[in-house]
């Protein structure tokens, strides 16, 4: 069933090497639950039956910001917003309080077994 919104906001998750080889790639330190249906969505969209692929649509209360790839988006009808995000070696030289911080949150989101 078609889903339509007003806006969207999505980030560029890492997906290790499914994201090169899904199929035998390994989801390496990756902390998604279901890493089966990541690797069917991707392989079902190399295939070219689809050009996009919703994989999940739970709104979570933690962001696993270390596995943000490039940064954050929104969009709507007419146009997307890209907001970039550093690379982890400029978040640890120049926002390690931070991004020590931010990560301790994975702690507690894994713990919730989400």
């Amino acid at each position: 069933m078609p889903i339509c919104l007003p806006m969207v906001f999505f980030t560029d998750m890492e997906l290790s090497g499914l994201a090169d080889d899904p199929v035998n790639g390994e989801a390496v330190d990756l902390p998604y639950r279901n890493i089966e249906q990541i690797r069917d969505c991707i392989i079902e969209m190399h295939q070219g039956a689809k050009q996009t692929k919703t994989v999940d649509r739970c709104c979570h209360q933690s962001v696993l910001y270390r596995c943000i790839r490039n940064g954050f988006f929104v969009g709507d009808q007419s146009r997307t917003l890209y907001y970039p995000y550093p690379d982890k070696a400029k978040m640890t030289r120049d926002y390690y309080s931070w991004w020590h911080c931010g990560n301790d949150s994975e702690i507690a989101y894994e713990g919730m077994g989400i």
